[in-house]
């Protein structure tokens, strides 16, 4: 009770978190609901399979960007993203786009309308893209370590070492995990195969919900949620002055 007393308090960050769980919690329903539909007549419902595309799409356009500002540390080491804020809304519409086009075949393709070949040319920006964001995450995680280690801000860059060792793990377990279907997929034994073929995606969900409540947990609300803030930071340093807001 004392915690949502206290919401005024929230970082800008959680309040991302927050929307995060949000969408996914839509996205969730919506799925359920079309593939009930699905199940129960053998139709796809194009305003089901929309809906459910639009929030997959915002769900992981979301996740990716709040990934990006945390390990840019916005909120907690910086106010703003300075230069860096026109690069990211460039990024947040091409990955719209890209990515939309994407589900959108993806859905088509599970339901036989479209061959896979078709699917693997929309998969390729998506590709693409995720390769950039994981190239500009790393560089920001390792950039904001170093920011705070010259700062001697150790509660802080305790935070972000943790979070670091969580995207290692994950990236790990990602490449195995990858060439572990690479390999399942070589034989080609559908007829064995086709009953576990839904753990395919189904891994990349469970993974992402690891490294969400990861991040709840790291960064989760506290009695003295303001020390994380970026004006905590700025009050330490002595610096003048303050930046616009995202």
């Amino acid at each position: 009770r004392e915690r949502f007393l206290r919401w005024k308090d929230l970082l800008p960050l959680q309040s991302c978190i927050t929307g995060v769980l949000a969408l996914s919690l839509v996205e969730s329903f919506c799925w359920y609901f079309e593939t009930k539909g699905y199940n129960e007549t053998g139709e796809i419902s194009k305003v089901g399979l929309g809906f459910s595309i639009l929030f997959t799409l915002l769900r992981k356009t979301s996740a990716r960007l709040l990934i990006l500002l945390l390990v840019m540390g916005y909120s907690v080491v910086k106010s703003s993203l300075g230069n860096q804020k026109k690069q990211v809304i460039l990024y947040t519409i091409v990955y719209l786009i890209a990515g939309g086009l994407f589900e959108l075949m993806n859905s088509l393709h599970r339901a036989h309308e479209v061959s896979v070949y078709l699917l693997v040319v929309f998969a390729l920006p998506v590709a693409l893209l995720d390769a950039v964001l994981y190239t500009w995450i790393f560089y920001s995680l390792m950039s904001t370590i170093r920011d705070l280690t010259g700062k001697g801000q150790d509660e802080k860059l305790s935070m972000y070492k943790m979070f670091a060792g969580i995207l290692g793990s994950y990236a790990v377990t990602a490449l195995v995990w990858l060439v572990y279907v690479t390999l399942r997929n070589s034989v080609r034994d559908y007829d064995h195969q086709w009953a576990s073929m839904w753990t395919y995606d189904a891994f990349w969900e469970v993974l992402y919900l690891v490294v969400l409540v990861a991040i709840m947990v790291i960064w989760r609300p506290s009695a003295d949620n303001q020390k994380f803030a970026y004006t905590e930071l700025s009050q330490l340093d002595n610096q003048g002055g303050s930046d616009d807001d995202l």
